[in-house]
């Protein structure tokens, strides 16, 4: 199998399914994810490798900003990232947008994955223990509880979201 997940997700379905003997879930996760998944992997190389980066970053009381028409925040466009409501002037696109997304697919994609492990077997083991919760506790806890909202909204207080007033 080949050592990474972009070239396994850039293989055809059919390719993996014949010479790696793929279940047919687990295509289907590499497939549902290749898109998004190149797309950003290219815009990480453009910064990691090549230097790229965007032309400037924008400063406010309530977040971070870039415009959205420069070279890096272009090639997110069909991410829809930005809804014309939630740009500042300037066409100024909060790079908070761009955070909560990349959370959220990460979890996604984590999700998409334990499915698509789960729908490999016909029949599972039973549960090694049942009837209990595990609780994580965290300083970003706050943040992941508020990704929708940060989806929603763009742009936040940082002191009512943190209670630093209080």
């Amino acid at each position: 199998m080949p050592d990474s997940f972009a070239k396994i997700a850039a293989k055809d379905a059919q390719k993996l399914m014949d010479k790696y003997a793929l279940p047919e879930p687990l295509i289907d996760f590499y497939k549902n994810r290749e898109n998004v998944f190149l797309q950003l992997r290219d815009i990480r190389d453009n910064i990691f490798h090549h230097g790229h980066s965007p032309d400037f970053s924008y400063t406010f009381p309530d977040g971070f900003a870039v415009r959205v028409e420069n070279r890096l925040a272009k090639r997110l466009v069909n991410l829809n990232l930005w809804p014309e409501d939630l740009l500042r002037k300037n066409r100024l696109g909060s790079i908070l947008a761009i955070l909560a997304f990349l959370v959220n697919d990460m979890f996604d994609a984590m999700d998409g994955l334990q499915a698509s492990l789960l729908a490999c077997f016909e029949v599972l083991p039973p549960p090694t223990i049942s009837g209990h919760m595990v609780f994580l506790r965290s300083t970003v806890s706050i943040h992941l509880v508020s990704l929708g909202e940060y989806r929603r909204e763009h742009w936040f207080n940082p002191e009512e979201i943190l209670n630093i007033s209080e």
